[in-house]
Formats: structure tokens, sequence, C-alpha cells
């Protein structure tokens, strides 16, 4: 199911009227590379994973919620190591709608049928 994975470098978003890309935490691409050049400004992630670090709480909460809405992704998690849980955005036309995820439960998400995503895995640190 899963075409392209990446994180960080790996893949960019090019959204109009910004200076520059973004560069999501990971990405996950269910539809093939599209042939030709410029394929950053056409292909977009279903799926992308942003993880909260300290002072950066308005980028992800604020402004790459409405970033990745306007480019096209279809969800949208915000990890948070700070509050031990996971936020999860899906889009519903042209709005998200927002779950909260306690560090405890499951997710499932309809894009990976079959995953299931315990945000206690994902926030857990060396040190736990």
């Amino acid at each position: 199911v899963i075409q392209y994975g990446a994180g960080g470098s790996e893949c960019r978003l090019r959204l109009p009227g910004m200076q520059s890309d973004r560069h999501p935490d990971q990405a996950i691409y269910l539809d093939p590379q599209p042939p030709g050049t410029n394929v950053w400004a056409r292909w977009v992630p279903h799926l992308v994973v942003e993880v909260v670090s300290a002072g950066g709480e308005s980028r992800d909460y604020v402004e790459k919620r409405d970033e990745y809405l306007r480019a096209g992704v279809a969800e949208y998690w915000i990890l948070d190591p700070s509050r031990r849980e996971m936020r999860v955005h899906r889009r519903v036309g042209d709005v998200w709608e927002e779950l909260t995820i306690s560090a405890s439960a499951t997710f499932h998400t309809h894009l990976l049928p079959g995953l299931e995503v315990r945000p206690s895995d994902l926030l857990e640190t060396p040190d736990d």
C-alpha cells in the first residue's frame, strides 16, 4: 500500500505562497511518484507526522496544521511527548476532524488498513 515513506530531508512539501518548503518528520505516500520534473510541487503525502519539540508548539499545532490542510494532506498526526498524546487530524472535505489519542490508547487509520498505532510506543524515550 505504501509507495514511499520519507522523513526530514527525504521529502518536501511545496506550498503556494511560501518562501520555503516543509520537510515533515515523516511522510507516507500512497500514490506512486508522478513522472516528470517538479515532483515535490505535485506529489502530496497522504499522511504526515510531526513530533512536537519544545518551542515548536505553535508551528505544529497552528501553522503546519493549516498548511497541510491547504496542501491536500489526508491525515496529519502530531506526536506530543510533553503531553503524552497523539493528535490526529483527518480531512473531512476542506476542514480537519480532530481526535486526541492518549498514550495508552490504540489508533487505527483507514489509510493503512491493519495498522495499529500505540502512541506510547511512538512517544517512548531512551530512558523509558
